[in-house]
């Protein structure tokens, strides 16, 4: 299975755009850490991490900030984002790590070391659905039974299109997105159009069912994105 392209498009490369979407909290960066934070705050082993599509580490960050973690693990295909990680994660985390690779080729492998939290933020919707089980899959598989997976995404809303929920985002970042220019607005609908593909909350719940894996908390939802808690059934 071939990785989406998804830094094709200068969202992904021009990091000044992607700060000030985090700074301003377009899409509720400090809500949805916040949720995840008090939701794992008493899992009792967060101390090696992988996270699956790190970008410049920045959620992570926000993530992980009042956890006690040792080893992290960053994965993700633009090197861009990967060279801010450590800045990102200073005084946050104990050993970091960076690794360039897809995320199918990397979770094929045998690693060093196994995973106590696994954050997948923002990253598993690039994959249409099959590709998306296949991944979700390999990530079961590398899981331990106190492992946990974090699954942040964008979610349809039941019954809605794709091409729906895109038209939907867009008026909200055109209305509410008021730090952007006209061409990076155009820039965000470039990138949707070409690279999201959003579940709704019924073919979410109904594809971890089937893979194996149960919900412990659903720690964020709004009319856009949720948070979701995760462990193997």
């Amino acid at each position: 299975m071939k990785e989406p392209d998804l830094y094709q498009f200068e969202v992904f490369e021009q990091w000044t755009l992607y700060d000030r979407i985090v700074r301003n909290n377009y899409m509720k960066h400090d809500e949805i850490s916040k949720s995840i934070s008090d939701a794992i705050r008493h899992v009792s082993n967060t101390r090696q991490v992988w996270d699956l599509g790190c970008g410049c580490g920045l959620m992570a960050s926000k993530i992980l900030k009042t956890l006690q973690v040792e080893s992290y693990l960053g994965i993700d295909l633009a090197d861009s984002g990967l060279s801010r990680v450590s800045a990102s994660l200073f005084g946050v985390v104990g050993e970091i790590e960076t690794r360039n690779a897809e995320l199918t080729s990397f979770l094929k492998e045998t690693h060093e070391w196994s995973p106590s939290l696994i954050l997948a933020s923002f990253s598993l919707h690039h994959f249409q659905f099959d590709e998306m089980a296949e991944v979700l899959g390999r990530i079961r598989d590398q899981m331990d039974e106190n492992c946990h997976l974090i699954w942040v995404d964008p979610q349809r809303k039941s019954h809605e299109s794709r091409e729906e929920f895109i038209r939907r985002f867009m008026f909200d970042v055109a209305s509410t997105w008021e730090d952007l220019e006209t061409s990076e607005v155009l820039q965000v609908e470039e990138h949707m159009l070409s690279s999201d593909f959003p579940l709704d909350a019924s073919e979410q719940d109904s594809l971890l069912t089937k893979i194996g894996f149960s919900t412990i908390s659903e720690c964020y939802r709004d009319s856009f994105f949720s948070a979701k808690v995760l462990r193997k059934s």
